[in-house]
């Protein structure tokens, strides 16, 4: 999908989906990514998959939250396996301020939790995650 396309709850759902095969696709491949897999996994556990929007650049998944129904990725969550080091990292761009907002490193088993911190701490994300509402 680009930015701009109107994306339904379910789309949203069906993209997270095909994420999670494109993960299980580069892991068969021979790909480091467990620790990403299993954010996308907790991500669709979490039902935050019914509220933003996945990409994939090169290995790294990328979280953006839709505005009025629309794809946008104005602000977005990066994060990427270092798999020699074992360790996520996580980058928010806020492209409205062309700005890097956030930036924290974790150990691999320790993703979901900065996740979860991520969200709580960060407004934009915190009110669709919260709610499990698209914002408007």
């Amino acid at each position: 999908m680009n930015e701009g396309d109107i994306i339904t709850s379910d789309q949203l759902r069906n993209e997270w989906t095909n994420t999670l095969s494109t993960y299980d696709l580069f892991i068969n491949g021979g790909h480091k990514l467990r620790p990403v897999r299993f954010i996308v996994r907790y991500i669709i556990e979490k039902g935050y998959d019914r509220v933003l929007f996945p990409g994939t650049s090169m290995y790294s998944l990328l979280i953006s939250i839709p505005i009025d129904n629309k794809v946008n990725f104005n602000k977005t969550l990066k994060i990427n396996f270092d798999h020699l080091t074992e360790t996520l990292k996580f980058k928010f761009i806020d492209r409205t301020t062309g700005q890097i907002g956030w930036e924290e490193t974790c150990q691999a088993t320790e993703g979901s939790d900065l996740l979860e911190s991520f969200f709580a701490d960060n407004k934009d994300f915190r009110l669709v995650t919260k709610n499990k509402t698209k914002v408007e």
